[in-house]
């Protein structure tokens, strides 16, 4: 998110009151000496004072929107929500209202496509367009967007004749360049296809290139938008491609798993729109649907195929099964339910007062204690997310000198450079002996790790004084915390912190002894 420049242009229809668009003036001058912070803290007064005003709605997004561009990953989805929220307020005080229907467009097609807001972004560029293209500088900003939109989209007809408009008649536009550039890489997409997509495809699989597979399997679908095998291949490489797990890939796309997640629901629901009565291909989706990540929207469409099957299927074996996952997949809508409480909840009290109510998963992690001298970390996590969060755990001297991480998440130890979950483990480490360390995501519940005095290289490390580090970020509720438990060697062998932080309450450390 913090390389994405938004480009936030103001159209006023001055309708507000004087005191209002002076007010609104003062942000402006303050935004414009490069103050942003203060503009949006200014934008916010205005709001609160002037809730009946879509102009304050609309530039007070508009200056969210921009600090969104600016900020980590993690502050930027908070910000990017807020201002979401506000072009939404101005349009349902103001529905055509120029400013907050180009923003939110320019925001839903830059955001990251798992966030859901292509369409939305895309139809709002459409509509400024349709009613304002008499307007040339905004007939040229809305055709660069629309062009980034429909690339996104996967419409390259579409996504070509937008960045050929832009080409053509912006030269002196700041989009030039860019536009150029993405021009002539969809025109190489377009020489590509004509080569025989399905064909293509095969080949790609049978030479193990999954990525590639996926491309031309698209594109082969796009053109046979009525052949349902085309589309269940597409489905099932997608999930092939998804069951890889994170490589080292991630770092140029951290994206990238979640627009496969998003594309096999969009493929499925296809499948299923085909063959309406296909109780196999309707059993497929909904299975998938209930397992993908919350920001797919999938869940209560899967609840709904499975609830059919279970009441309407031809044989009891097929209603067993989807009435089975049906259950599940109800639990799992009271685990999101109960994550929304507790992070809303107000007091401390009231999350400590949730906390019990969280059913602990198991572990994945099944370490094998080491022989000799180690120490034995036990931790607990507190709150279950819709998806599992991205933790670190790691040991440091006394001075706050890393010396070996003993647990990382996948995502996070992929991304690496990008790293923006965990950013003090990413300082601390260097990423330094990641690989050996790296597992799947833990939730909800008590997780042991082993440490046997070493550092990466091997060296047995005679340190008296230790701190145990955890560091974890939620998802989608962007919640943080980093707890620490200070051990003392020479003082005893049993250490514990019990903490009122509900996402790391409890670390517990055991120094194990070989006899002698």
């Amino acid at each position: 998110m913090k390389n994405i420049v938004f480009v936030l242009i103001c159209f006023w229809v001055v309708n507000c009151a004087a005191n209002i668009h002076d007010e609104i003036s003062l942000a402006e001058a303050e935004a414009a000496k490069g103050n942003l912070k203060e503009a949006t803290s200014m934008m916010k007064e205005v709001v609160d004072a002037h809730p009946e005003s879509a102009d304050a709605h609309a530039q007070y997004g508009s200056y969210l929107s921009q600090r969104a561009g600016q900020a980590s990953m993690m502050q930027a989805g908070i910000l990017t929500n807020k201002a979401f929220a506000q072009f939404n307020e101005a349009l349902a005080l103001e529905p055509r209202h120029v400013n907050a229907l180009l923003n939110r467009g320019i925001l839903g097609v830059s955001v990251p496509k798992f966030l859901n807001r292509l369409k939305q972004g895309i139809a709002g560029l459409e509509n400024v367009q349709t009613n304002h293209g008499s307007d040339q500088r905004l007939y040229m900003v809305t055709s660069y967007y629309l062009g980034i939109g429909y690339q996104k989209a996967g419409n390259i007809e579409a996504a070509r004749a937008a960045m050929k408009f832009v080409v053509t008649y912006g030269r002196d536009t700041q989009f030039y360049e860019q536009a150029k550039t993405v021009y002539d890489e969809l025109s190489e997409e377009e020489e590509k296809t004509t080569e025989g997509s399905y064909e293509l495809g095969m080949k790609s699989m049978e030479a193990g290139d999954l990525h590639a597979a996926v491309v031309h399997f698209r594109q082969a679908a796009k053109e046979n938008p009525d052949n349902l095998q085309l589309y269940l291949l597409l489905a099932q490489t997608l999930g092939t491609l998804a069951e890889q797990g994170y490589d080292d890939s991630i770092q140029d796309d951290v994206t990238g798993r979640a627009g496969i997640a998003n594309e096999v629901f969009e493929v499925l629901s296809h499948c299923v729109e085909l063959a309406p009565e296909d109780e196999e291909i309707r059993f497929l989706r909904g299975s998938v649907a209930i397992n993908l990540p919350f920001f797919v929207n999938s869940l209560e469409t899967g609840i709904q195929d499975l609830t059919y099957l279970a009441e309407n299927a031809n044989s009891k074996e097929m209603r067993t099964k989807a009435n089975y996952l049906k259950e599940q997949a109800i639990l799992t809508r009271k685990v999101n339910e109960l994550a929304e409480e507790g992070y809303q909840a107000e007091t401390e009290r009231d999350r400590e007062e949730l906390l019990p109510k969280f059913v602990e998963t198991e572990s994945p992690i099944q370490q094998t204690p080491p022989e000799g001298d180690y120490l034995e970390v036990n931790i607990r996590l507190g709150y279950r997310d819709q998806i599992e969060p991205q933790t670190a755990i790691w040991i440091e001297d006394n001075a706050g000198n890393y010396l070996k991480t003993l647990y990382i998440s996948g995502f996070a130890a992929h991304v690496q450079d990008k790293q923006e979950h965990l950013p003090q483990w990413a300082d601390k480490s260097k990423f330094k002996g990641v690989a050996a360390v790296t597992s799947a995501s833990i939730n909800c519940g008590k997780h042991t790790f082993y440490w046997d005095f070493t550092d990466n290289d091997g060296n047995i490390l005679h340190e008296k004084e230790l701190v145990i580090c955890a560091e974890i970020c939620h998802w989608p509720h962007v919640q943080y915390s980093k707890q620490e438990l200070k051990v003392n060697l020479a003082e005893g062998n049993e250490f514990k912190l019990s903490s009122r932080d509900f996402l790391i309450p409890e670390i517990e450390a055991v120094v194990k002894r070989e006899r002698r």
